[in-house]
């Protein structure tokens, strides 16, 4: 069972609360690649990737049988359409949905940015257990490009999550982990596109 609450501060955003599957093994680290740039663009980052779906070309064949299995729930029309309908963007826009795998180990980060035009909406999904807000690693959602101050920060425990659509004005960043972080900030990630042409 998937919950959502609306907000709109500062923009409209959906907070996700769900009872990860008791029989998920560990979150698969050790599939993901390390991935990062620090420069040419106004969002830089450092974290470890894998993509896990795209509905154009089907299911990673690497991912362990309980992660696909929740993987294709997350990814199915059944979610995407539900985000988009409670976002109040239309689903009849999506046109590819990608499900992907990320952890934030010690010191990575993502700069704050808006997605580009071709992005209908973007899902985040925790599955960080036992996370201490000492360690980093919130989402935060921003008025403006120039805000010092978040409106909004959602920690990544496990069982909670954000969804947002995309904006000129969703400005978002994923706070640095300090540098004694123990663990990941591990996370499954559903964007939703549009053909931009």
């Amino acid at each position: 069972m998937i919950s959502h609450t609306l907000h709109t501060d500062p923009f409209a955003h959906i907070h996700i609360a769900f009872e990860p599957p008791s029989s998920l093994s560990s979150f698969p680290v050790d599939l993901l690649d390390h991935t990062s740039r620090n420069n040419g663009s106004d969002k830089t980052y450092s974290t470890r990737m894998l993509e896990a779906y795209r509905k154009s070309s089907g299911l990673s064949t690497q991912l362990p049988e309980d992660w696909a299995s929740l993987v294709r729930i997350l990814g199915d029309d059944t979610n995407t359409q539900r985000i988009a309908n409670d976002l109040g963007v239309d689903s009849n826009e999506i046109t590819e949905v990608e499900v992907r795998l990320a952890a934030y180990g010690a010191s990575n980060w993502m700069s704050r940015h808006t997605d580009g035009p071709d992005k209908v909406f973007s899902a985040i999904y925790y599955f960080s257990p036992d996370w201490r807000e000492s360690w980093g690693g919130d989402l935060r959602l921003y008025e403006s490009a120039d805000t010092v101050k978040p409106t909004c920060k959602a920690y990544p425990f496990q069982g909670t999550g954000v969804a947002f659509a995309r904006s000129l004005d969703s400005w978002h960043e994923v706070a640095p982990i300090t540098d004694l972080c123990p663990s990941y900030r591990t996370t499954v990630l559903v964007h939703a596109y549009r053909d931009v042409g």
